[in-house]
This record gives C-alpha cells, structure tokens and sequence, in this order.
C-alpha cells in the first residue's frame, strides 16, 4: 500500500500532461496523513472503439485506515481528449467506510459515440476527498481509436442508362480497401511500414427514386485491399427487371475496427423496353 499511497498523495506538476508527470510531485507528510488508501495506483482502461456496446470497467479496493466511519466523495476530472468519455461510478458519487473496513469503487466507462477524436489516448483523474478536504488522486488512461479512415476510393459505372440484361450489364468498378504507411516499431528499421486495412463488410444497395430501399444486390465478407468489379444486370435483389426510372446504388465498406463506414453512390437509369413488332400480314 506505500506505493499507492505515494501515488494518492502526490501534486500534479502545473499544465504537464498526466503521462509525462509519472506520479507527479510527491509529498510524503501527506501520504503518512492519507484516511484510506486506494489500490491499484492508476487505472487502465484499456483500449476504446467504436463499437456501440464497447465498454470497461475498472474497480477500486478503498482501505479505510482510520477508526471512524469514512465518507469519501468522488470526482472526476477530464479536460481534452478525456471530455469524450463517459465515467460513471458505481456504487455512486458517495463511498461509505466503516472503520478499519474495505469498500469497491467501480468506474464505468463509455465512449461519446459522437465524439471527435484528434489523438490516440486520453488520461484523467479520479479524486476521492473527505469532508475535511483530504484527497486522494488516482489517474487513469486509455487508448482511443483512431479517425475513420476511408475505405473506399472513386467507383465507376460503366453506363448509367441501360435496359435489363443479363449477357451485356453494366459493370460497376470500386477500389476497396488500403494499404497505410503507419509508424515503425523497430528503432533500427523503417520509418514508417505498409499495413493493411481490409474491409469486414461490403455490400451494394439498390434504391429507387423514391428513396426506397429495395434490398442488397451483392454482399463480400473479410475483403483484402484490391479493385472489385460487379455486374448490374437491371434486376432487383428478387430476380425480377427492373421498372423504368432512375435507382441510386449505395457502395457501403464497413471497417473491421468498428468505426465509420464508408459510402459512394452510383446513379443509373432503366430504359424503356423497345417497342414489340407486330408483324404485318398482306393478302397475296
């Protein structure tokens, strides 16, 4: 406990990231003082995504180490990147010792799922004050995804008027996929490396003038980066011709890491069937 308590205890050092203060300016008169000691130390919660049900949960052990009935109030500071966050303590803002006794502190935590993220982690602070102004400072950290990043390059459509065929279609051409340069691990290799960023889900989806959605015509799983052609013969999902009028294709790359997915929409229009030829009959 003489580690958390040097922890629990310590100043934070001015405007300086928590990361790149360690423990901070420690203050060991304070932490002989300390009414309860918290372990672990710091908290970490591990890595984010954007995932609707991505969530963690990290718990606190609170020692009281006095002979009185201990009240500790908990707040939580966040500035940056951390205001993404959504920390909700469990069993509430109040925790309530018994003397000598031992309480659970549980921080839930979300991510803003509107949330702008311009960096790749964010700390914060946990503080648990007494009434008589006693605070403890347990900080925790986090890794946060990274921006979406588009999965889908230009998409082209060999023609946008055509008739129901299925020996000529139009054909659909999209790149999908990348190829990122990020940064090396190796002190003594690249500077940076190529890693691949495939597509979990591809799909194309029809919709007509009316913003109807009229089902999906192809679906790809697990694609590796590349140039993916289709074929639009003028069907519907169902097999059947399509009705004359102009239809929207949505071209949707869903990312394997829960972010954003990607969108690029195609415009096209079916033709009006030639007119039928009745044959003439002539009297001889």
């Amino acid at each position: 406990e003489l580690r958390s308590a040097l922890v629990e205890a310590a100043h934070p050092l001015g405007a300086d990231p928590l990361l790149a203060q360690g423990t901070g300016e420690l203050d060991l008169a304070a932490a002989a003082r300390l009414p309860a000691v918290a372990q672990p130390a710091t908290l970490d919660f591990g890595e984010a995504t954007r995932r609707r049900s991505w969530h963690a949960v990290q718990t606190l052990s609170v020692r009281n180490t006095t002979g009185t009935r201990l009240s500790l109030y908990v707040g939580l500071r966040q500035h940056g990147p951390a205001a993404a966050l959504i920390l909700e303590p469990t069993p509430g803002r109040v925790l309530q010792i018994p003397p000598h006794g031992t309480a659970t502190l549980s921080i839930l935590m979300r991510l803003e799922r509107s949330a702008q993220l311009h960096t790749r982690s964010a700390t914060g602070l946990l503080e648990l004050d007494t009434a008589g102004g006693v605070r403890l400072r347990i900080p925790w950290t986090v890794a946060l995804p990274a921006a979406p990043r588009q999965l889908l390059g230009p998409v082209s459509l060999s023609k946008h008027r055509f008739r129901p065929s299925d020996s000529v279609p139009a054909v659909l051409a999209v790149d999908g996929g990348r190829v990122l340069r990020v940064d090396g691990s190796a002190s003594d290799g690249p500077a940076t490396v190529p890693a691949i960023a495939p597509v979990a889900r591809f799909a194309l989806d029809l919709w007509n003038e009316a913003g109807q959605r009229l089902g999906t015509l192809a679906t790809l799983t697990d694609v590796l980066p590349g140039r993916y052609t289709f074929g639009i013969t003028g069907r519907s999902p169902a097999g059947a011709d399509l009705e004359p009028g102009n239809y929207t294709l949505r071209v949707i790359a869903r990312p394997v890491d829960g972010t954003r997915r990607s969108v690029r929409v195609v415009h096209f229009t079916i033709g009006e069937p030639p007119p039928s030829q009745t044959p003439t009959l002539t009297a001889p």
